[in-house]
């Protein structure tokens, strides 16, 4: 399995476009959303995970999708 890319959107440090591998879609991850739970642009975020967090569900990993995952831990380990 390969590593996501990571797309760093300068002047936005919460903000990354992701891909899964090259040559697949690139979503738009930002971090702070859902009180840092973060949010992708990607469906299985968007009809999947986003619902439960809109209905107020505590942030939690279970939460949040691979390229959230893929951002989070990029943003922990170079800022």
């Amino acid at each position: 399995m390969s590593r996501p890319i990571i797309h760093i959107i300068l002047g936005e440090p919460l903000r990354f476009h992701v891909q899964s591998k090259p040559g697949s879609p690139q979503y738009l991850v930002d971090l702070e959303d859902y009180g840092f739970n973060g949010a992708c642009g990607c469906q299985h975020f968007e009809f999947r995970l986003q619902p439960e967090l809109t209905r107020g569900a505590e942030p939690s990993d279970r939460l949040r999708c691979k390229h959230i995952l893929a951002a989070r831990a990029f943003f922990t380990y170079h800022f």
